[in-house]
């Protein structure tokens, strides 16, 4: 129930958009404008974008965290790439939104 209590507190403060089914009692929650544009990311933010929940907070789909482009993350100069000893694959993204990370040590 606390879960469901800070989800409402976010939507409150204009953190994120909710939608309801229109016959069963779930909710889908979505990160606002105003997190993407004043990088008010957090825990709670970052899972927001698609999560379903019921209207008693129990989560019924996760999605993937929120991920970014590279150059929208500041990252300390010594962990730049969080994979930097490991052999990575990389792949053109040419159409859609799918991400496939392979790493291989």
């Amino acid at each position: 129930m606390e879960f469901i209590k800070k989800l409402e507190s976010y939507y409150d403060e204009g953190l994120l958009y909710k939608q309801f089914h229109p016959t069963l009692p779930l909710i889908i929650w979505n990160y606002s404008e105003v997190v993407q544009y004043e990088s008010k990311w957090d825990e709670i933010t970052l899972q927001c974008r698609g999560l379903i929940t019921d209207d008693k907070g129990n989560i019924i789909v996760k999605p993937m965290k929120k991920f970014f482009n590279y150059e929208e993350v500041v990252y300390d100069c010594n962990n730049l790439i969080p994979w930097k000893d490991e052999y990575v694959y990389i792949q053109n993204k040419e159409d859609g939104s799918m991400l496939i990370l392979l790493s291989i040590k």
